[in-house]
């Protein structure tokens, strides 16, 4: 295999693992899981899921279409219905280019007319060319359409595009219509209509009037100052680019020393430094002291019990409705991107518990409330912050040390609690964990590939597909090699198993 096929096939399977990495991460909503090999039965009523089969070789399609013909002194409407057939030259996943014929009848007054087109057609730049023959003028014109699907799933919801046709030679003559695909039942319906999520807007303003005290501004401050550095060291900025200049590398070598140099820093609140560690303790110890100082009454009350019951269940809501609903759409592109519109069914359900469970004088509930939005328009700066910097919404998480501490999830349990919440599911029986020794894990790889019956997924963190000098990866292609295989197999046994 040549350097740029091997590069080609590199290129493909890294986006097959970006594609699966997507959904392993949206249903394993936590790091440093073990690698999980779950052997999950075909669900009973298997006989519904039907094959989608071989998409076809030729593909008909319907148009009808409105035209302006403008050949005689003035211009006339005239309608059209055409019936054609598209054949791709090369495979479609390298590039939509092909062939096109079709035939229509059109009609407008006491005029009918006829004939045959045929064209060339680039469905990436969504456009075709050819000639088109008419019998009732006897003569050949060229013709350039464009054809927008508008939104996902085409016009109608059934693929196809709006399909616009100009006739230059035609005194500029042309029609506008439809481009309906015939005996193709999936298209339009492979992908979901849009290709964002709509994040619900914030819709509850606050309008009262709040003033904290000094202590509880410094604490307000620290919470601050500890979100910010649980979401660098979570997810660090260092170098999305991976690019290798001198420059590049001089700016990837500061930003290491800045956070070395913070990690080292040493103070009341961190007297072992800066640390991912002393973060997560800062925040919630300050978090819980927050609360304490809203409900305060005197020196000799209950504020600091109350406090941290107000903590627990401040990071529960947290948890439960702003950063597990958030961090779902891992890889989705997110429109009105802010968790604030989460945040509004998290305060009023917050506001409830506070007001039902305490008797609390409404400067108090005022107070605890404060600290509440405060930490949400935290959590939705970091956010912001993310976003800048990966410069895309799809790949924001929001860390969920926000709502966890280290004894949260320190068993498997727990674990397990906190994943079957992300994902709405109990886990089921048969799930085997293995341990594999780095030397085995391509080998055990290619025999899992090769072995998968029904479907096989891979969650992967990095595959680069190249090494130090560019060139493509002896390892990777090993890899790429044994899905091709595993893929040949399946493709000539179709006949035999219905089923790839």
């Amino acid at each position: 295999m040549s350097n740029k096929g091997r590069r080609v096939g590199n290129r493909i399977f890294l986006q097959l693992h970006i594609m699966l990495g997507i959904a392993a991460l949206q249903a394993l909503l936590f790091s440093n899981c073990p690698l999980l090999a779950q052997q999950v039965s075909l669900p009973e009523n298997r006989g519904l899921v039907r094959s989608m089969g071989f998409p076809r070789i030729w593909k008909p399609y319907l148009g009808p279409t409105i035209a302006w013909e403008r050949r005689g002194l003035d211009g006339e409407a005239a309608g059209e219905i055409n019936l054609g057939v598209y054949k791709d030259l090369v495979n479609p996943v390298i590039g939509a280019v092909g062939i096109a014929g079709e035939g229509y009848v059109s009609g407008g007054g006491d005029k009918v007319d006829g004939g045959v087109r045929f064209l060339g057609v680039s469905r990436i730049f969504f456009m075709q060319g050819g000639v088109d023959y008419s019998l009732r003028n006897n003569d050949v014109d060229f013709l350039m359409s464009f054809t927008v699907p508008l939104r996902r799933g085409g016009p109608l919801g059934k693929g196809g595009n709006l399909r616009i046709d100009w006739f230059p030679g035609r005194n500029h003559s042309f029609s506008v219509g439809l481009s309906i695909p015939l005996g193709q039942p999936f298209m339009g319906k492979t992908r979901p209509p849009m290709d964002h999520v709509q994040l619900p807007g914030a819709s509850c303003q606050d309008k009262s009037i709040y003033i904290p005290d000094p202590e509880l501004q410094e604490a307000l401050g620290h919470i601050w100052h500890a979100a910010k550095w649980i979401n660098h060291l979570t997810i660090p900025f260092l170098d999305q680019s991976a690019k290798k200049g001198k420059s590049d590398i001089a700016a990837f070598r500061e930003k290491i020393k800045q956070f070395k140099s913070h990690i080292q820093l040493k103070d009341d609140l961190y007297p072992r430094g800066h640390t991912f560690k002393a973060e997560v303790n800062v925040y919630h110890q300050e978090l819980e002291r927050a609360f304490s100082l809203a409900v305060r009454e005197g020196q000799d009350d209950d504020s600091q019990l109350r406090g941290a019951l107000i903590s627990v269940k401040a990071r529960e809501i947290l948890l439960d409705e702003v950063i597990i609903p958030y961090n779902r759409l891992l890889g989705q592109r997110k429109k009105h991107d802010s968790v604030l519109g989460f945040g509004c069914r998290a305060t009023e359900m917050f506001e409830g518990w506070v007001s039902s469970s305490f008797d609390i004088s409404a400067d108090n509930l005022a107070g605890v409330m404060y600290v509440f939005r405060s930490l949400l328009k935290c959590i939705d700066k970091n956010r912001s912050a993310s976003k800048d910097v990966w410069e895309d919404s799809r790949l924001v998480w929001i860390p969920m040390h926000y709502a966890l501490r280290f004894e949260d999830h320190d068993t498997e349990d727990e674990l397990d609690a906190i994943i079957e919440k992300a994902v709405g599911e109990k886990f089921t029986d048969a799930n085997d964990v293995h341990y594999v020794i780095n030397e085995l894990f391509q080998p055990e790889l290619v025999r899992m590939i090769q072995a998968a019956q029904d479907y096989h997924v891979l969650w992967i963190h990095d595959f680069s597909g190249e090494n130090k000098t560019g060139d493509p990866d002896g390892i990777s292609l090993q890899i790429v090699e044994a899905y091709i295989q595993a893929l040949t197999e399946k493709v000539g046994g179709y006949e035999a198993n219905r089923k790839i």
